[in-house]
């Protein structure tokens, strides 16, 4: 582990109430990390609660925190390090991704926090979690979820067939915004997780019949992924449960799919995922990566201007990216653009469409 180099340190930015930290470690002084697994999940929540405490923000201000893992194996170190820093009862939502990680970090921290807030789990037992973790947790009218699966809330059953396993998730999400004070108005981001991408069709179906109106959906990123066995779909939601929904686009800049370039609800404005398209002819950009990176952030300039913001209230910032050996030149790229005022930064070896090497994705605090 320690022998493939330091591992980079946290970063949080905050942007009047929204605090978000990225890319936080299990590291010691000089960015190493212990050579046993569970010391480095523990130091990592520990570092957690530090460098927010750091910005003024207390543990039960913290409204979601996902846990980067660098394979499965390691989901077992999970719960001892989240229990020593949230005892309960209020805990934060929490997702889990598995996913390749830089500096060879067994674990990478992100969280989602809001200044002055106290979180509220929302706990609701048909849909209650094999591990202590919510269904969602409200940061006043904020709301995050952990995963929302599609099991049959009455007898946690899971469809055998995967359409209807993908229209059950979408009832769930329903349901938990429901319980939790809102309605699916409110929804302003959805992380979506496919066994198979040959369903997003059987998704785009339930995405469309729960947001049918043009100029009226939520953000939205479809990643494939390695769930559970038998299992076809997870979702994770942002938004608040007493704002309604507000679309944001990029003339010329657009998705395939039927989904907005951003969507803000209680002024947090999430974006759908941001690529080097050139406005002008709507193509992706040709000269290389480094011409990617900068109409990529061009294009995020852009949506900030259109939601009558700027980069400068971005709290949040996760790049996809198709190697790490990019992530050098997107910190030149955005010490550029950001100067000393850097949004937080995390930084995901997911799979991305054939065409990209880098894509952006957004959480920003309106004015």
């Amino acid at each position: 582990m320690s022998s493939e180099g330091a591992i980079e340190g946290p970063h949080v930015a905050c942007r009047g109430e929204v605090v978000v930290a990225a890319n936080v470690a299990g590291i010691e002084a000089g960015g190493r990390a212990p050579a046993d697994a569970q010391a480095e999940f523990d130091l990592a929540f520990a570092n957690l609660i530090e460098v927010a405490a750091a910005e003024g923000v207390k543990p039960e201000a913290i409204g979601l925190v996902n846990v980067w893992i660098a394979e499965r194996a390691l989901r077992a170190h999970i719960d001892p390090a989240w229990l020593r820093c949230f005892p309960g009862p209020a805990r934060p939502a929490r997702k889990t991704n598995e996913a390749p990680l830089d500096g060879g970090a067994r674990v990478l921290l992100q969280a989602y926090a809001r200044r002055g807030a106290a979180a509220t789990a929302i706990e609701i037992p048909e849909m209650a979690h094999r591990s202590p973790l919510p269904p969602a947790a409200r940061l006043g009218s904020w709301i995050f979820s952990s995963v929302i699966g599609g099991e049959n809330p009455q007898d946690k059953s899971l469809s055998a067939d995967p359409e209807a396993q993908i229209a059950q998730a979408f009832d769930n999400v329903r349901f938990l915004m429901e319980a939790a004070g809102g309605d699916v108005r409110g929804v302003a981001h959805m992380w979506v997780f496919l066994s198979d991408m040959k369903l997003n069709g059987a998704m785009l179906e339930s995405y469309l019949r729960m947001f049918a109106t043009e100029g009226d959906r939520p953000a939205r990123k479809t990643v494939p992924y390695a769930l559970p066995a038998g299992a076809h779909i997870q979702i994770q939601i942002a938004g608040d449960v007493s704002g309604r929904r507000g679309n944001f686009e990029v003339p010329g800049v657009g998705h395939h799919d039927p989904i907005p370039m951003g969507a803000a609800a209680g002024g947090l404005l999430f974006s759908s995922g941001v690529y080097g398209i050139d406005p002008k002819t709507s193509e992706m950009v040709v000269g290389g990566v480094e011409a990617e990176i900068d109409a990529t952030l061009a294009n995020v300039e852009s949506l900030m201007r259109v939601a009558g913001g700027s980069v400068a209230d971005i709290a949040g910032l996760t790049w996809l990216v198709r190697d790490y050996a990019l992530v050098p030149t997107l910190r030149a790229k955005m010490a550029a653009l950001f100067g000393a005022e850097l949004p937080a930064l995390h930084f995901a070896n997911y799979q991305l469409p054939s065409a990209l090497r880098v894509q952006a994705h957004v959480v920003a605090a309106l004015p």
